[in-house]
């Protein structure tokens, strides 16, 4: 007595263009599996119109199936293409002088450090603001503006993109001036060092706006503007940028 086919029973679940599939590819499937289909295409005995119609069913399918598979791969190809422009980039900053490729490297570190700070800083805050997009209003936007600013800037500025070392002055310029008038308030209302764990010293904010007016005056040396295509007068604007940008978050938030 010969076993009973495992498929036939499974097979009867399945719509015509399915079973029509099977049958087309056959070598792709168990002999079992084939015969099975078969089976249940005869069982059913299908019109002419029923058929018709589960053809069509097969190219519509397909041709969904084709475009999801070139989807998948143009969004690999886009990934791939980035990675490699960002490599390319990377290397690039081989051909530079020693000294300012140290530099350019130095400064993506701290860019890094940076970003990481932010997040882990203000990890919970921005986890409830990105989870729920649908209730953000300009405040929450002005107060994510920092965050993209460094990111995108930074990445950017790895891929030896002018906009990159714009957007980190900016970034940068935001920040003197935050630290500006945090130490001038801090200093108005007795802060020290001595102050208290919460306490915010005039002299600390002092230092970090130094910090980044030195980030700023090395990324407008002539050696790193040449690298990124940037002129003098465009670092200048984009300071007067950061500047401006801050005083509509103090407005806003």
């Amino acid at each position: 007595m010969m076993p009973e086919n495992p498929f036939k029973e499974r097979y009867t679940l399945l719509d015509n263009a399915a079973l029509l599939d099977i049958i087309d590819t056959a070598d792709d499937y168990q002999p079992l599996a084939v015969d099975a289909a078969h089976f249940e295409i005869g069982r059913r005995q299908l019109t002419a119109e029923q058929l018709s119609e589960a053809r069509a069913e097969q190219i519509l399918r397909r041709d969904s199936e084709l475009r999801k598979a070139n989807q998948v791969q143009i969004n690999r190809d886009r990934i791939k293409s980035f990675f490699l422009k960002a490599y390319s980039s990377y290397d690039s900053f081989q051909l530079v002088a020693v000294s300012t490729r140290k530099h350019i490297y130095a400064i993506l570190v701290f860019l890094l450090i940076s970003f990481l700070y932010y997040v882990i800083n203000n990890f919970f805050l921005l986890v409830d603001v990105l989870s729920e997009p649908s209730s953000w209003d300009v405040s929450i936007v002005m107060f994510l503006i920092p965050y993209v600013l460094v990111l995108i800037g930074g990445i950017l500025f790895w891929m030896g993109r002018k906009m990159g070392l714009l957007l980190i002055v900016v970034h940068f310029s935001l920040l003197i001036t935050d630290n500006i008038l945090v130490g001038i308030r801090a200093l108005g209302s007795g802060s020290t060092f001595t102050g208290g764990v919460n306490a915010i010293s005039p002299w600390r904010m002092l230092i970090l706006a130094s910090i980044h007016v030195a980030l700023i005056w090395r990324l407008s040396k002539s050696d790193i503007r040449q690298v990124f295509h940037v002129h003098v007068k465009e670092v200048l604007q984009v300071i007067t940028v950061g500047i401006g940008l801050f005083l509509l978050l103090i407005v806003f938030l």
